[in-house]
């Protein structure tokens, strides 16, 4: 079936018209390739006649007139639920570029009589009034407003935390405090003493503290961005996810031995503020889709040879490495996560802010508490600055894998090494 239905080839809509509108959606119908659905029927009862029994034939081998009206329903829904999917793919390239559609396409109807007469398939598409970006110079910082500083009591902390690991993994050291000695048997680039040490940590620390402030301001700017848009998500495809995600959390809670109503009542709740604080998620996780779709057109943003970083980044998200990666549908989702990630910084840099997602790679950092250590490589997941509801967070379950952070670790003559940016 696969080879049957290529997802890069376009070939599944024999004809597609818009029926209908209003000013939330599109409705259209569509009309199969006949030819295709032949091809992908046949295919299918093959695989399904072959394990029909009917008495007096030995398995499989039954006359086609015999086996068909036992299995005809099963593989004609098999068909169905094939085509539809990529139907529905489909159906929105063949959209004029300044429809904005929100949400999953809906299904309404789907017709047909016998598998020598095409399909046809009407669907809604939710749509918003087209937009642009605004003057995004009006939303520009300064470099004060990345100001920060680093004080001597987090200086402090994270040598004491470094000694602390190098001592245990040189436990016949007779160095009992950090001391000038120490600082040089750590063998970092230009330390020689305590004040070239301080200076390294400093500057370590001042770039992990500029690269989070840089984050969290962008974050903001995208937010009061989207306020002043003023996205209307159509009404319907919001209440539908709303809907949806309280089902699945009501599930994920159960898990716990408790039910819903006992959740909201120990967090002194009532289900419809509960609802209104995913609906309010939930419009901004579309209206997030919707910026960054409008920004990938307005800016041209395309994934290049040079933009391998953002691949990783991206597979690192999934716990794939990208060595291990072998399953396209995963390739396909960090495909589509790393150019959101290039378009964050392409965004960031017209900002002000520089690049903030690509140094995550191999920025390295120190903790207040005294280690520093690299991002691994998955241990950020801002693909969409989407702000999960804190109630769905708490309760759904952690499906990301992540790899260990790049801590500082000895080489074989006991030297602490902290890999540079």
């Amino acid at each position: 079936m696969s080879q049957i239905l290529n997802p890069n080839e376009q070939k599944v809509i024999d004809k597609f018209e818009v029926i209908g509108n209003t000013d939330d959606y599109i409705r259209v119908k569509i009309t199969l390739n006949s030819a295709l659905q032949r091809e992908l029927y046949e295919e299918i009862f093959k695989k399904h006649a072959q394990n029909i029994e009917i008495k007096g034939f030995r398995k499989g081998h039954a006359p086609r007139d015999m086996v068909e009206p036992k299995i005809y329903q099963q593989v004609m829904n098999e068909v169905i639920s094939a085509l539809v999917y990529q139907a529905a793919q489909e159906a929105l390239q063949k959209l004029d570029d300044d429809i904005l559609v929100v949400g999953a396409p809906v299904i309404d109807k789907i017709n047909y009589t016998m598998i020598e007469s095409p399909i046809t398939i009407e669907m809604k598409l939710y749509v918003v009034p087209k937009f642009k970006l605004p003057d995004l110079k009006k939303y520009k910082v300064s470099p004060k407003d990345l100001e920060v500083k680093v004080t001597d009591e987090q200086i402090d902390q994270a040598i004491q935390g470094i000694f602390k690991q190098w001592k245990a993994q040189n436990k016949d050291a007779k160095i009992e405090k950090p001391t000038d000695e120490w600082a040089a048997k750590l063998g970092l680039e230009g330390v020689k003493n305590m004040k070239d040490l301080r200076d390294y940590i400093k500057k370590l620390i001042e770039k992990d503290m500029k690269l989070h402030a840089a984050q969290h301001k962008f974050e903001e700017i995208v937010m009061k961005i989207l306020d002043d848009l003023n996205i209307k998500i159509p009404a319907e495809v919001v209440e539908k996810e709303v809907e949806t995600i309280l089902k699945q959390q009501e599930k994920d809670i159960e898990r716990y031995g408790i039910t819903l109503q006992q959740y909201l009542e120990y967090y002194k709740k009532d289900l419809e503020s509960f609802k209104n604080e995913i609906r309010k998620s939930v419009e901004t996780k579309y209206k997030l889709d919707l910026f960054w779709t409008v920004v990938l057109k307005e800016k041209g943003i395309k994934l290049e040879k040079e933009d391998a970083d953002y691949i990783k980044l991206a597979l690192s998200q999934f716990g794939v490495d990208v060595t291990q990666m072998n399953d396209p549908r995963i390739l396909l989702e960090a495909t589509r996560v790393a150019i959101l990630l290039k378009a964050q910084d392409v965004l960031a840099k017209e900002l002000g802010l520089g690049e903030i997602y690509r140094p995550l790679l191999k920025h390295q950092h120190v903790h207040a508490h005294g280690h520093s250590h690299g991002h691994g490589e998955g241990d950020h997941d801002h693909a969409t600055h989407g702000h999960e509801h804190e109630d769905q967070e708490n309760t759904k379950p952690k499906g990301k894998t992540t790899k260990p952070s790049k801590e500082t670790k000895s080489d074989k003559k006991g030297k602490i090494l902290i890999a540079d940016e």
